[in-house]
């Protein structure tokens, strides 16, 4: 993986649990230096994170890097699991504001990471919460009000009723219910293309991380036949 950015985010995960490095290593050698086969998984996804943030500015990538630490922490207890949820949702929130069709990259990243701190020495650890949801949930409302203000007041309501239901989800009516509200936004098409539009990819993609957080397969594909559009007051 290539390295292109200002080295200061790894120096601090580097300090993480390692000893004084050589100061010509390469920043991603040296975050991998004295680790096992689990720390360096672990290492890898938080450069991972700390590389997607930064695609969308120095001062996301710092963030990010201060809270990949504090993350990495939360192993020992001794972070407080919710406010570093919501430092989290407010890193995730400032990419989606810069550049929202982007942040595929940092939600995955965040999972993986998310994934790897869930496997502590006393088995799995529940420090995350639903925040593979949350993110999701946040993609699919800025993605829905590039539509326009009644679209992301519309996702804004189907995704409080959606964590409403719990684990009660039926998969073929959340399917319906994103071809009933977003089908016409899933067929907008860029005029100069041909093909569907940025947005509309961008709002296809974060209902499909939504499907995923909620355990749920499958594909919305939007005909004109069905296209529903929201009522508009």
């Amino acid at each position: 993986m290539a390295l292109t950015f200002l080295s200061t985010p790894f120096a601090l995960i580097v300090q993480l649990g390692t000893a004084p490095l050589p100061a010509l290593r390469p920043p991603a050698a040296r975050v991998l230096l004295s680790a096992d086969a689990s720390e360096l998984m672990v290492r890898e996804a938080a450069m991972r994170v700390v590389a997607a943030a930064n695609k969308f500015g120095s001062t996301q990538g710092e963030a990010a890097a201060e809270w990949v630490m504090e993350a990495m922490s939360s192993r020992s207890g001794e972070v407080d699991c919710e406010e570093l949820l919501g430092k989290q949702l407010a890193l995730f929130d400032e990419c989606l504001v810069e550049d929202s069709a982007n942040c595929e990259e940092l939600d995955e990243a965040l999972s993986s990471l998310e994934a790897q701190l869930k496997q502590g020495e006393a088995g799995p650890l529940d420090i995350f919460g639903q925040s593979k949801m949350d993110r999701a949930a946040a993609r699919v409302r800025t993605a829905a009000a590039k539509f326009g203000a009644d679209y992301g007041k519309v996702a804004e309501q189907w995704i409080a009723d959606v964590r409403g239901s719990g684990s009660e989800v039926s998969p073929f009516a959340l399917l319906e219910q994103q071809m009933s509200l977003f089908g016409e936004c899933l067929l907008d098409v860029d005029e100069e293309g041909g093909g569907a539009s940025e947005r509309c990819e961008e709002l296809s993609e974060a209902l499909g991380a939504l499907q995923l957080s909620l355990g749920v397969k499958g594909r919305v594909v939007a005909t004109a036949k069905n296209a529903v559009a929201p009522e508009r007051k």
